[in-house]
């Protein structure tokens, strides 16, 4: 299900052009756990494909607002402009849920190379965009390499906002894009470049989800929003 919005043309066939095409997917998802290792130490310190999204009940903020079968996946590439990628890294941050996640098709040049996708995301997750170590303080924003999810929700322009309800997984180790064992029940994206609290309003508009309700409210109020969401 998706919920049109007013985009420019030319900035939508760009970003078709830059999703990269057929890539072996058991390398990116083996290779977007070295991204979570380089960034913070572990596998799972975000979330790494088909890892524990559907498991995880609390924050570094408190209680986790979205459900067990309930994703937010924000599509992106380095076509996307860095001050909207920074963004969403900063919002993503300031939420602290589990089962929201940047999610990116392929690595930067190519299969082949981490390097570059390194340099990339530092970039975006990291809030000194000057800091030049190796232990800079970064964005607590989950980001994934995986083509399975783009070809789940169909996506074919980024950025795109996907809010999925019904998400069953049976097997934690892989992929949430895997057909086989996985089933994912209403979605709703929202395609171009705009701010996430006004997208996850606009997607509401249709999907009425109480979770997003709290997302939003706790993206403009910060703390407190715990009162209005239990």
């Amino acid at each position: 299900m998706g919920i049109p919005m007013s985009i420019d043309p030319e900035m939508m066939e760009k970003a078709k052009q830059a999703i990269p095409g057929d890539i072996s997917e058991r390398v990116e998802k083996e290779r977007s756990k070295l991204i979570e290792r380089e960034f913070y130490g572990m596998d799972a310190a975000g979330v790494v494909p088909g890892n524990n999204q559907g498991q995880a009940g609390n924050t570094r903020h408190g209680t986790a607002i979205l459900k067990e079968d309930e994703r937010i996946y924000i599509f992106v590439s380095s076509s996307v402009p860095k001050d909207t990628l920074r963004n969403y890294a900063r919002d993503l941050d300031r939420l602290g849920q589990p089962r929201m996640s940047i999610v990116m098709r392929g690595f930067v040049g190519g299969m082949t190379k981490v390097r570059p996708t390194l340099e990339f995301l530092r970039g975006v997750l990291f809030k000194d965009e000057t800091c030049d170590y190796d232990k800079c303080e970064a964005y607590r924003a989950p980001a994934l390499i995986d083509p399975l999810l783009f070809r789940r929700y169909g996506i074919e322009a980024v950025p795109a906002i996907v809010y999925a309800k019904g998400v069953r997984v049976v097997n934690f180790t892989v992929s949430e894009g895997l057909g086989e064992g996985a089933e994912t029940g209403d979605y709703y994206i929202l395609y171009g470049d705009a701010a996430l609290e006004g997208a996850l309003e606009l997607i509401n508009s249709e999907a009425r989800s109480r979770s997003l309700d709290c997302l939003v409210w706790k993206l403009r109020r910060g703390e407190g929003y715990e009162r209005d969401c239990k």
